[in-house]
């Protein structure tokens, strides 16, 4: 039996749009997509006018950022099988929110790839807690469903959040 993709497509809306959880969890990745788009633009603005490290201090800033991730999803290992990850997302989120605004603050060259790496643990800590969650909070039948509806207002958010720092 084939399932009709657009049946699919409505399965996973009405499901997210009826589970209070699941709309939670949701907005919290794309949010977390959302200002993935915007550091890729903010990097730039801050490499080329708050720290003035020119065009090579956006690359080392996009650097950190995936340095970031690498550690944040190296700590998640010890996320496994544990409870408590509406916490563990809000702290990580926390957490990203803070480095950005320190580096505002401080505008120091050679303190802000450390921050962008602390700041991109914490964005990978919201995306494991918050991917877990939705998997535990959703039924196995429309799960797929979820994840696809997810993944694809993550993109738009990525798309709206390079937009919106150019704004």
């Amino acid at each position: 039996d084939r399932v009709d993709p657009d049946e699919s497509f409505l399965a996973g809306l009405r499901t997210v749009a009826s589970d209070r959880d699941a709309r939670l969890i949701v907005g919290l990745l794309t949010a977390r997509t959302l200002m993935i788009g915007c550091a890729d633009v903010l990097f730039v603005l801050m490499a080329l006018e708050l720290l003035e490290t020119g065009e090579p201090g956006a690359g080392v800033l996009n650097a950190a950022l995936g340095a970031g991730t690498i550690v944040g999803g190296a700590v998640s290992f010890a996320l496994i099988g544990r409870e408590g990850l509406a916490l563990v997302a809000a702290i990580g989120a926390l957490v990203w929110g803070v480095a950005v605004a320190v580096i505002g603050i401080t505008a120091a060259p050679l303190l802000a790839p450390l921050l962008v790496i602390v700041g991109g643990a914490g964005l990978a800590l919201v995306d494991v807690a918050g991917r877990t969650l939705l998997q535990r909070s959703v039924r196995d039948e429309v799960l797929t469903r979820v994840f696809g509806l997810q993944e694809g207002l993550a993109m738009g958010a990525l798309a709206l959040g390079s937009v919106l720092v150019s704004v």
